[in-house]
């Protein structure tokens, strides 16, 4: 936040608002918001039930280390209604094992076009 109100004192408020805007565009590909998101979700709910996934680790290490799922994470159909739409709604036990479970680092399949 210092640097977004040194921009506004030093090159004007519409300056410091359109490049917060635009970092915050460019440097978050991997959340909520982005046009990447749908595939960034699609992509972690077939890792999620899939315990062989790559995104596990050699032999699903990683997912073993995880804490045993909140309810609204195990219900699939719930948790992907909710990531696609309104992510902030989910309980703290939830975001923060999917955080753990590393929804953010899943690796997305991009189609050649950059599409």
């Amino acid at each position: 936040m210092n640097a977004f109100a040194v921009q506004a004192e030093e090159r004007g408020v519409r300056f410091g608002f359109t490049r917060t805007a635009a970092h915050g565009g460019l440097a978050c590909s991997r959340w909520w918001g982005h046009p990447r998101w749908p595939g960034q979700v699609d992509q972690f709910m077939k890792a999620r039930g899939t315990p062989a996934n790559d995104h596990w680790g050699p032999g699903g290490k990683y997912r073993t280390e995880l804490p045993v799922e909140p309810a609204e994470v195990a219900d699939r159909a719930r948790l992907r209604r909710f990531l696609l739409s309104r992510p902030w709604g989910l309980s703290t036990d939830a975001a923060e094992w999917l955080v753990g479970a590393g929804i953010g680092y899943i690796s997305v399949i991009q189609h050649p076009s950059g599409r």
